[in-house]
């Protein structure tokens, strides 16, 4: 009767430990279904974040504009439409851009406006790697999240757009100079 006893509680304890086994293997295959789909979703949100980051590189790269963003200080991204604009591509933050393209005057100007304000505009002359001396205009956009601040920086080059408009105004300047001798030579005539 022991014996029994005894082989009735194995049998017993044989049945437990296949039960806690399927048990277990039950709970491992649900946990590898949920890994699978995590994997799948990361997978998927992975393709997706590249795909973004293609379209905005594309984007970026092939815009008749200058494109520079600095994240937290750190140049992170110049397009290379912003490296033409300055004979060179930009490095550094927006004061070291300033220190080595803008015109000693136009530095002067332009750290004193950014010291005292942030606009979200600035024009001003630059002197390009190559010597030229160009008109560029910015637009800064600031975004700021939990955990960082960016710029975007969109440069243009109005160089000729400033310089029409200066020949413009140095024509009206000689016309209106003109036209005020017109009165005085008609008092001499009359």
């Amino acid at each position: 009767a022991p014996s029994s006893r005894l082989e009735a509680d194995l049998l017993q304890l044989n049945r437990d430990l296949e039960e806690s086994a399927r048990a277990h293997q039950n709970e491992l295959a649900r946990l590898n279904v949920e890994l699978s789909l995590q994997m799948a979703q990361h997978q998927q949100a992975e393709s997706a974040a590249r795909l973004s980051e293609e379209r905005f590189r594309n984007l970026a790269d092939n815009i008749q504009e200058g494109l520079t963003i600095i994240e937290d200080g750190k140049l992170v991204y110049v397009n290379d439409r912003a490296c033409e604009i300055f004979g060179r591509c930009p490095e550094g933050d927006l004061p070291q851009r300033i220190r080595d393209f803008a015109l000693s005057a136009e530095a002067e100007r332009v750290t004193a406006l950014l010291a005292n304000q942030s606009p979200s505009d600035l024009q001003y002359w630059i002197r390009r790697a190559d010597g030229r001396q160009r008109c560029i205009r910015e637009h800064y956009s600031t975004v700021r999240s939990e955990d960082s601040g960016r710029i975007f920086i969109v440069t243009s080059d109005v160089t000729e757009r400033v310089q029409s408009r200066q020949n413009l105004e140095r024509a009206i300047e000689a016309r209106t100079r003109e036209l005020s001798t017109v009165p005085d030579i008609s008092q001499r005539i009359a």
